[in-house]
This record gives structure tokens, C-alpha cells and sequence, in this order.
């Protein structure tokens, strides 16, 4: 048994075992070359951690050896001491000084077989039992992945084979669901839906039923159907609730963390195909954009002189074109949010994104607007979004500290009549944060509680922005009623 934790993209890994070692498939035979490849290497991509466990033959001690090995070519070599028990007994899980642990005699489990009996969200993570113990954690959907503690399928662990249960045992039933079963995975199902029709789910109507379908995945749906009590299914149900009655939509961003970069070519394809992924996803949600810093990973800042700069801008443009014009084809725009200089040095303003951006806007790429970014780039928040014109196609607000709309010292009204002037008719996107989630509270630089709860958070920035927008139109109103009058003859 061997975890890596964290592999870079594109790293893979090998396990080799002597040759007086035998090693087995899932059901007990002798692997064949092809189950062979699949369990002794892997290749990651968006992974936060892999466990890999694996069953051999042997008559006596043996060493295997794990070889990590980098996207750059570099390696990290792991021997793991592989002691065969006497008897029938239970040899713990130990961990070696080198970093990996060797697996021998696995437990007895009690159970023939197991099966997920309760769902909870405590402590900032979901928590899982298999028959009524505890034994694994996850985030699906709510959150992100806090601590970096890795999504996974429900569906496909609801039933467990003989032998991958381990009551009590956390640590051992996560590297039984990975290794295994082969189960880690971050992102959404292989397909939207199976085919199944949509159910009620315990929704109150149709509109609240469609919204469900249309914006879960099966894995969401399953939880629903199968553990409607569970916090889990509470929250999807109310989610899809008040986002039918609101009649609101749902708007894509990506993020660019580590492993996403358009401009290192180690990652260029990767990041592509991301985008491509996103796109898709945008297109069975009803988004019109896929919005998000669509240059290097976030954080990733250096110097350039105006000839290195020359050169980015033209392998940015490179990278993103045939994206833009995949998005382009399913009738979806890619925005391209400008950071602030903290976060990255390619685009900072309005005017670095039109100019690294002008071969391609147009249908499949333009620019996303983030109040938080203008008000710390722009001389003039209001003059930038002028700038922008046409190719302003997301607008991200926040306050100034990244707190709630409303209250800062923002000038919301010279926003507003920017948006006017261009003739903005997308929504308001409000990205502002809490620190709830750790792994978002330090990409953002949430230091200190920015309000009391995240729903706090986005009530009372839809309240600010309602009551403006409503003033706003009453103003106009009058305005409009009162120049009609003196028109009259």
C-alpha cells in the first residue's frame, strides 16, 4: 500500500515487485498483462491524493520499490519492506521513515459486505459511515474540498465487496475505496445523467423538480433519492427550491490553481482541455459564459521586460484561440478576468486584456469585470468598464475588503452608470467569501470574518444591490416622465 499526496499534473507513478512476487487482480487470480499496467502505474491529473493497494503472492519478505515521476523527467524512489506475518493474525498498517507504508496481512473484515448508512456535514467536511462507523470524508458540491480531503462517488461505494470494510478503521477504508476500487475522483460523473428519468426527489413542484435535474449530477440526485434526511439531500432540496422560485440562472467560473497554466507549456494542453470541459459544462447548465483568469495559475507572478511580455501575449493568444472557438461553436464566451498585480502580472487592467485579447474577441472571448480587481488596478473603476465597452461580458462585484456589496466605499452609483453606458444586461455575479472553507479562505487572503455566515454574506449583498437597482429605475423613471412633460406643446 503506497499514497501519494498531491501529484503534480502529468506526473505518473510504477510500482516494480521482484520477480519471485505474484501479483493478484481484485478477485484473487493471477493479474494478466493488462490488469498488470492497470494497478501497477497510474498517471494523475487534478489529483489531491492517491492511495494504491495492491495483492501479491509470496512466500517470503520481499522489497518493492515506487518510483514518482515528475512532469520534468525527475524521479523519487521509495523502497517499500514488505514483512509476511505468521499465522493467520492482523499486521498493522506501519509507517515507514521513508515516507510510504507497507501493507502485509490485511484485517478480517466483521462484515460480509457494507454499505453508506448515514451522510453529515460537521467540522467544515462530510462525513461518511459504512455501517453505522465512520469512515470517510468528502466534499461534494458544498464547500469545495475542504483540507484538501478529495471528492468521490457515492454510487459506485454504496455496496462494498467482501474484504473492503473495516469497521473503526478511517485510514484503512480510504485506502480500500482508492486502491481497490479505483474510485478517487474530483471531478463530475463520466456522463450528466444515466437516462434515468427525473424523479420528485421530495421537491414541491416541476419547476423545483427540472431545476434539480438540470443543475445535478447523479451523484446529487442519488444522495436525494437515497438519503433524503441527510444534511446533504436538505441542502441540495432547498438549493434547487429557492433557485426555481427565483427564477435566477447559473453562471460558470473556472478556477486557475496549481497545474493549470496556458503559458507553461507542461500544462498548456491540460488547461485546455479543461476549458473545453468547462464549456461543456456551461452548455448543460444554460451559461452563456465560462468566466475566470484564463492565463497562468493564480499566484504565479514575475517580472517581464516588453519583450518577454511580447512573447506571453502571443503564446496566450496561441493557447486560448482554438478554445475560443470551441466555446464559439456551442454559443458560449469565454470572459477573461484581469487580476490584481498580487495575483498575477499578464493582464491587470482593462486595457493590458484588450490589447493581449484583440486578435480574439468576439463571440468566444471577452473580458470578466471583478469590482475587487478594478478598484485596486484602475485609476477609474467606471472609465474601465467604459473602456471595456461591448467585450464586458461578466461583472463580478464585491466590496472593496472582498466583503458584501454595499456599505464600503465603492461608488456603486458611477458603477452602475458605467454598466448603463455600455449597455450591460448580464448579471451580477457577487464573489466575495468566507472563511468557512480553508482552501478558498487562502487563495482569497480571507484573514478575518467578512461577515457572520456566507448566507449573511449573500442576503445582504442582494438587498443592496435590489434597493439600488430599484432606486435606480425610479429615478430614471422620473427623469423620463419629466423630460416627456416639458416636450409636450
Amino acid at each position: 500500500m503506497v499514497q501519494v499526496e498531491y501529484p503534480a499534473n502529468g506526473s505518473t507513478s510504477e510500482i516494480i515487485l521482484p520477480d519471485n512476487v505474484t501479483l493478484l487482480d481484485y478477485e484473487g487470480n493471477a493479474a494478466d498483462t493488462e490488469e498488470t499496467g492497470d494497478i501497477l502505474h497510474a498517471a494523475y491529473t487534478d489529483t489531491s491524493a492517491a492511495a494504491h493497494g495492491l495483492y501479491v503472492q509470496a512466500a517470503q519478505d520481499f522489497t518493492a520499490e515506487f518510483v514518482y515521476t515528475a512532469p520534468d523527467g525527475t524521479e523519487l524512489r521509495k523502497n517499500l519492506q514488505v514483512k509476511i506475518a505468521d499465522g493467520s493474525g492482523t499486521s498493522p498498517i506501519a509507517a515507514a521513515k521513508n515516507g510510504a507504508s507497507a501493507y502485509a496481512a490485511g484485517p478480517t473484515p466483521p462484515f460480509p459486505t457494507g454499505k453508506i448508512t448515514s451522510i453529515a456535514f460537521e467540522g467544515g467536511t462530510w462525513l461518511v459511515w459504512f455501517n453505522g462507523v465512520e469512515a470517510y470524508c468528502c466534499s461534494h458540491g458544498l464547500n469545495g474540498q475542504p483540507n484538501g480531503c478529495p471528492t468521490y462517488s457515492f454510487a459506485y461505494v454504496s455496496k462494498l465487496e467482501p474484504g473492503q470494510y473495516t469497521p473503526g478503521s478511517h485510514y484503512a477504508n480510504q485506502i480500500n475505496i482508492w486502491g481497490g476500487l479505483n474510485q478517487l475522483s474530483l471531478g463530475l460523473l463520466a456522463e450528466k445523467h444515466s437516462g434515468a428519468p427525473a424523479m420528485t426527489y421530495g421537491l414541491s413542484g416541476d419547476a423545483a423538480e427540472e431545476t434539480a435535474y438540470r443543475y445535478y449530477d447523479d451523484t446529487q440526485l442519488w444522495i436525494m433519492e437515497h438519503y433524503p434526511d441527510s444534511l446533504a439531500a436538505q441542502t441540495y432540496r432547498a438549493a434547487a427550491e429557492a433557485l426555481a422560485a427565483s427564477d435566477m440562472g447559473a453562471r460558470i467560473v473556472g478556477a486557475m490553481g496549481p497545474g493549470r497554466d496556458l503559458i507553461d507549456p507542461r500544462f498548456r494542453a491540460d488547461t485546455q482541455e479543461y476549458l473545453r470541459h468547462c464549456v461543456e459544462v456551461a452548455v448543460q447548465v444554460g451559461s452563456s459564459t465560462v468566466a475566470g483568469p484564463f492565463t497562468a495559475s493564480t499566484g504565479r507572478v514575475w517580472r517581464m521586460d516588453a519583450g518577454e511580455r511580447t512573447a506571453v501575449v502571443r503564446t496566450l493568444r496561441e493557447a486560448l484561440r482554438p478554445v475560443a472557438e470551441f466555446a464559439a461553436a456551442r454559443g458560449v464566451t469565454l470572459a477573461v478576468e484581469p487580476l490584481n498585480r498580487y495575483e498575477t502580472s499578464i493582464i491587470n487592467t482593462v486595457e493590458q486584456g484588450l490589447d493581449a485579447l484583440d486578435p480574439l474577441l468576439g463571440e468566444g472571448i471577452g473580458l470578466a469585470l471583478d469590482s475587487y480587481h478594478l478598484n485596486i488596478e484602475e485609476r477609474s473603476p467606471a472609465a474601465a468598464i467604459r473602456a471595456a465597452g461591448e467585450h464586458c461580458r461578466v461583472v463580478q462585484v464585491c466590496g472593496n475588503d472582498r466583503g458584501p456589496v454595499g456599505g464600503d466605499h465603492t461608488d456603486w452609483e458611477a458603477f452602475f452608470d458605467a454598466l448603463d453606458d455600455i449597455g450591460y444586461l448580464g448579471p451580477l455575479t457577487v464573489e466575495s467569501f468566507t472563511g468557512d472553507n480553508d482552501t478558498i479562505a487562502v487563495a482569497a487572503s480571507i484573514w478575518r470574518p467578512l461577515a457572520e455566515t456566507q448566507d449573511a454574506l449573500a442576503r445582504s449583498s442582494a438587498e443592496f444591490l435590489t434597493a439600488l437597482q430599484s432606486a435606480r429605475a425610479g429615478a430614471n423613471k422620473h427623469d423620463h416622465s419629466s423630460s416627456t412633460a416639458e416636450e409636450q406643446p
